[in-house]
């Protein structure tokens, strides 16, 4: 696979090209760009795989490539480039399709490597499977009920009249159906192994795939061996497309939901089945209790979500689980469309991973990613409470490789840094300043805070504040103290700043976190 580098900064360019043994790794070096316009004139070409990009440069930025790149015709696979400073934009270019990043400042060879494998095999699985979608697709198109579904699909997303030919072979003899129909509507869980075959029946009237796991098929009539009694029978329709998976020697072994609709007639009646398929879909998610969605805030738990994130930077395993729980009850309580929390909780588990690695460049996210961080791995399930039961095991799978691997601190070699850290280690308890901490290693503040982001991942305060809030934690656990003397042991003079500071890194109010240990 060609990968192109694009940074506007040579010696970047020049570093990551003599960083790892592309060769071993299954790649190429297919050239550098200056920024985003030269890169995407490369792009065009259709000789790029894989792109690793800066994110602040001339004429185009970053952003606006990916964004381009997510919308060509070619599936290319992005990693971005990023300083400590840079999150939020990391954080708009993962929303716009980029699959990971890199801090330049820790970047080390392995490292790169890993991310850059990751990103080539994901690659390497959506051009397979985009290949035989499109084949499945190709065989729809050709099929007598392909071709009635793509003219009745079009009418239901556009409200279109179907045009005269289309009046003939839907409807020959009047221009409503003429019969009474039956629709099903399948949606199959992410990683269902359709790849054998296609959604046709030869006993159906139409078929509209809407996605690689969606697809509703039509009946005109009684199908044949079908009793008007159980012909509506979910587990009727499920049998059905067991059979359909079973002829072409494919196993059912994934989850699937089935809705039917009867008596539809008239393409206003088709109309209303699709609309009652998917409050149907969206019932069943739920656990089949629709509840009244709340009005007038977002529907999606954003400051959840935030906590969440803030906990997870702190190590708190409490304060986590009890952010997720509280993103549960939010949405379980607003109940937004399906599609949106699977992207919502997509989002999370990235963000997530991406914390993590931020404290520790040296963490083997390379299992977890492949169990939580697909595109697909929330829509293994079907209904929210497995989704959410889901993302509790991964996030416990996340603090437990924090705990191990070394997160409270990885030793420096450079002297420097070493002497900031035990100077804070020592002296955390009294009020100090990064002045302090400059004044103690004979450097100026600027430089002694710049070489410590630049060696550890966070600055020289960011440091000092975490160094407090781990030993506050500390003396909440021992239970024998108030909080104005815990803010007083670790260097704070206004108990209500260290509340606030606590909430802030850890996620919790000081007495939430004694309560959920």
């Amino acid at each position: 696979m060609n990968v192109l580098v694009v940074d506007d900064e040579p010696i970047i360019r020049q570093v990551l090209r003599t960083m790892i043994d592309w060769e071993s790794e299954g790649l190429r070096w297919y050239g550098e760009a200056e920024d985003g316009a030269d890169a995407w004139e490369a792009v065009k070409t259709g000789a790029v795989d894989i792109v690793v990009t800066d994110i602040l440069m001339p004429r185009m930025d970053g952003l606006e490539l990916v964004r381009k790149l997510n919308g060509g015709a070619k599936r290319v696979a992005v990693v971005v480039l990023s300083c400590l400073d840079d999150f939020q934009y990391v954080k708009e270019a993962m929303k716009l399709g980029a699959r990971d990043y890199i801090l330049k400042p820790t970047m080390e060879p392995e490292n790169l490597a890993i991310v850059l494998r990751e990103a080539k095999e994901s690659l390497l699985r959506e051009r397979s499977e985009a290949e035989e979608f499109n084949r499945i697709r190709i065989q729809l198109e050709q099929s007598r009920q392909s071709q009635t579904g793509a003219e009745l699909r079009r009418m239901l997303e556009t409200d279109a009249e179907p045009n005269e030919g289309a009046f003939r072979r839907l409807f020959p003899e009047e221009e409503t159906f003429t019969n009474t129909y039956a629709s099903y509507m399948f949606y199959l869980a992410a990683g269902f192994p359709w790849t054998s075959g296609d959604w046709s029946s030869p006993e159906a009237f139409a078929v509209i795939p809407w996605s690689e796991r969606q697809a509703m098929l039509i009946f005109e009539g009684l199908p044949a061996g079908s009793s008007q009694g159980n012909l509506f029978d979910p587990e009727q329709a499920i049998a059905r497309l067991k059979r359909l998976v079973e002829e072409r020697s494919v196993t059912f072994d994934t989850p699937c939901y089935v809705s039917a609709i009867p008596g539809i007639r008239g393409i206003g009646g088709l109309k209303a089945a699709l609309d009652r398929h998917r409050e149907e879909r969206e019932q069943y998610f739920y656990g089949n209790v629709r509840a009244a969605a709340e009005t007038g805030e977002e529907l999606l738990p954003q400051a959840e979500k935030h906590n969440l994130l803030r906990a997870l930077s702190g190590g708190n395993s409490n304060a986590v689980m009890h952010a997720l729980a509280e993103i549960g009850n939010r949405i379980r309580a607003r109940q937004p469309n399906a599609e949106l929390v699977y992207d919502y909780f997509q989002e999370l588990l990235s963000f997530s991973a991406a914390f993590a690695r931020q404290h520790n460049e040296w963490l083997d996210l390379n299992d977890f990613g492949k169990t939580y961080l697909s595109p697909e791995a929330p829509r293994r399930h079907l209904q929210f409470e497995t989704l959410l039961r889901e993302t509790e095991s991964a996030m416990t799978g996340l603090l437990e490789l924090l705990s191990g691997s070394g997160y409270e601190w990885m030793e420096s070699r450079n002297p420097f840094i070493r002497k900031a850290y035990e100077y804070m280690q020592a002296h955390y308890h009294l009020p100090i300043s990064t002045t302090d901490i400059a004044d103690h290693v004979r450097l100026s503040r600027s430089y002694i805070s710049d070489l410590y982001g630049k060696e550890t991942g966070e600055s020289l305060s960011e440091a000092l504040t975490r160094i407090r809030m781990d030993a506050a934690k500390k003396l909440l656990k021992s239970g024998n103290r108030k909080v104005y003397e815990i803010a007083e042991a670790v260097g704070f003079n206004d108990a209500k700043a260290f509340a606030k500071t606590f909430k802030r890194m850890v996620g919790c109010t000081p007495k939430e976190y004694v309560e959920l240990m």
